[in-house]
């Protein structure tokens, strides 16, 4: 799934599922829906990421697995961002974060964090999005949580832009891009090279600006585009779901 191969990627958990449905594995199913989540919503097909995310909801409250229902929360709530109603948004990030503080998840108090920003900073209420932003920083860096800190750092330079302070989002925007580039993310590469893009064009870099948001660009159609994902090679692929299986993957745990 991180390298694109997203449709592969589908067929091979959908596999999964059936495996996991047969044995009566809740917590496993529950992360296959999760995942499955995940690629829907990187995919930006937001009901069918919530009808996922719905289906993990479910098997995380029949299994009283308090980290699990707190980070379907959170994505919930990320979906209900995406949708425009806001309102919804904070109650679920908000119920996530209560469960999360409980159980001292201190990666999922920092994502919580994060996205709580992000209704800040829609609201323009820049200052208040930069104070949780930063908060999440602190603590992915402490922890050591390179994709998510990448993404924060992503949010953060966006917002720095906004507040005309380019210096210093050029240097989180920068840490983001080497971050995303050494986990092969197609979603965090894109993002961060949108922004490089934008601020190597306000520099008057624009030999630079226009490199980034090809790359922007060809990173977006990887996630997007079946085509180019079928020429991957289906052994890589393997590899990842079976290592991915083997851990619980990390986002649900």
């Amino acid at each position: 799934r991180n390298q694109g191969n997203i449709y592969l990627a589908i067929e091979y958990y959908q596999r999964a599922l059936d495996i996991q449905e047969e044995i009566g594995d809740k917590d496993g199913m529950a992360s296959i829906y999760n995942n499955l989540g995940i690629i829907y919503y990187d995919q930006m097909d937001y009901e069918n990421a919530l009808n996922n995310y719905k289906k993990t909801l479910q098997l995380d409250v029949e299994s009283n697995n308090e980290k699990g229902i707190a980070n379907t929360y959170n994505n919930i709530g990320l979906i209900y961002y995406k949708k425009g109603d806001y309102g919804k948004a904070l109650s679920y990030y908000n119920k996530s974060l209560v469960i999360k503080e409980k159980i001292n998840d201190q990666v999922g108090i920092a994502l919580s964090l994060n996205h709580i920003g992000e209704l800040y900073e829609v609201k323009n209420d820049l200052n208040a999005a930069r104070e949780y932003y930063e908060k999440a920083l602190t603590i992915l860096e402490a922890k050591g949580n390179k994709r998510w800190t990448s993404f924060v750092l992503k949010d953060l330079s966006d917002l720095l832009l906004k507040i005309g302070e380019i210096e210093l989002a050029e240097q989180y925007a920068k840490k983001s891009f080497k971050l995303s580039q050494e986990l092969g993310y197609p979603a965090n590469i894109s993002h961060s090279a949108q922004t490089l893009s934008r601020i190597n064009k306000l520099n008057h870099n624009y030999k630079e600006a226009l490199e980034l948001f090809e790359l922007y660009a060809t990173m977006k159609d990887s996630m997007l585009n079946e085509e180019l994902i079928n020429k991957t090679k289906r052994q890589q692929l393997k590899y990842e779901f079976e290592k991915n299986q083997a851990i619980k993957d990390a986002e649900h745990k």
